[in-house]
């Protein structure tokens, strides 16, 4: 793998988080979201794939495949902060699960 491959997967992740949120504020939301973060990781490294950025030798299936991983791990991503984020401003306000 060379270095501008590794790079882009990397960076790859939070661009698409990003893309997503986005996405979200223009009325995106539930499981349109996951389609679009789906969607902006596969059209970002096939597009790195196309202008022979990136990816260089590599077939456009394994290309859409990282693709694929990369929306996946960004929907992650996101699901984790919002929950997380709404764990936080419970416990901020003084509520818990026992309170509820």
């Amino acid at each position: 793998m060379d270095t501008a491959t590794a790079v882009l997967i990397v960076t790859s992740v939070p661009g698409v988080t990003a893309l997503v949120t986005l996405a979200k504020q223009f009325g995106v939301t539930g499981k349109w979201a996951t389609i679009a973060s789906l969607a902006f990781g596969i059209g970002l490294n096939l597009g790195a794939w196309a202008a022979g950025v990136a990816f260089v030798g590599a077939s456009w299936f394994g290309v859409a495949s990282v693709g694929i991983l990369v929306g996946l791990g960004a929907a992650g991503i996101y699901d984790y902060s919002v929950a997380n984020s709404r764990r936080e401003d419970a416990e901020a306000l003084g509520l818990s699960s026992a309170n509820r």
